[in-house]
């Protein structure tokens, strides 16, 4: 039986040169909101959104997924 594919969302940004992590969102619509309130806040920190597929089945596989950037 195989789990039903889900998608996690990471912001990034761009800060003294380095990619850094800001927050994990399970919503797409909290990301996107999180987003647009960081991008006007830092609008030239390089903020963006990446999602990333995963199954339940990644967890238990080690598996970490690909991810596609907005």
């Amino acid at each position: 039986m195989s789990a039903a594919p889900q998608e996690l969302f990471l912001i990034t940004y761009l800060r003294d040169g380095l990619l850094r992590r800001d927050r994990w969102f399970h919503q797409p619509e909290e990301a996107q909101h999180h987003l647009s309130y960081l991008q006007q806040l830092f609008p030239d920190a390089g903020v963006k959104l990446h999602v990333i597929p995963y199954s339940t089945a990644d967890a238990t596989s080690g598996g970490a997924g690909a991810y596609h950037q907005f």
